[in-house]
């Protein structure tokens, strides 16, 4: 599974859960249902490590837009301040990130 998700600080990040779960140990304990998952930062990348955090250009919405098979996807974020960044991206495999390229920005919208 791979997420795209962006928050009040402009920052868009790729999370794919499988990568974020540390390995069980045979020997560990077994810990109840209602414990919380044991996980790591490792799932998670900035999909723009250039981006500037300012709540300025804060991600309010994001739509997928097109998804030509399961490799190339692009999706566009709305940001706090009006404009559009539409982004594309590759992803060769579920188990490791996609490489994103920015398309194009529209400003205020």
């Amino acid at each position: 599974m791979r997420l795209i998700t962006g928050d009040e600080c402009g920052l868009l990040k790729e999370c794919i859960p499988e990568l974020s779960r540390k390995k069980k140990d045979p020997n560990s304990p077994v810990l109840p249902l209602n414990s919380m998952p044991d996980v790591t930062k490792e799932g998670v990348r900035r999909v723009d490590p250039t981006e500037i955090q300012t709540r300025e250009r804060g991600v309010i919405d994001m739509v997928w837009m097109q998804n030509s098979d399961d490799k190339e996807y692009s999706f566009a974020a709305l940001r706090k301040n009006g404009s559009i960044d539409i982004w594309n991206a590759e992803a060769d495999d579920k188990k490791y990130f996609g490489r994103f390229s920015l398309e194009r920005t529209t400003k205020n919208v």
